[in-house]
């Protein structure tokens, strides 16, 4: 499961990942979810750069 273990970064991850999906010209509704799906993996690692995830991961997370 999903488990949460630090929230270092999670902001900056979903800032990034929205700013990412608005110039792909995705609705701001898709952007956000797309942002949380992002900061979503960010938050089990523990520090900001700590974890790495492929765009395939993310797009994975948002289908759970």
């Amino acid at each position: 499961g999903i488990q949460c273990v630090d929230t270092t970064g999670a902001g900056d991850t979903f800032a990034g990942a929205f700013i990412a999906a608005i110039l792909e010209g995705r609705t701001f509704a898709d952007c956000g979810r797309f942002a949380n799906a992002a900061a979503s993996l960010c938050v089990e690692t523990v520090g900001a750069t700590e974890g790495t995830w492929t765009r395939a991961e993310v797009e994975q997370r948002l289908k759970i």
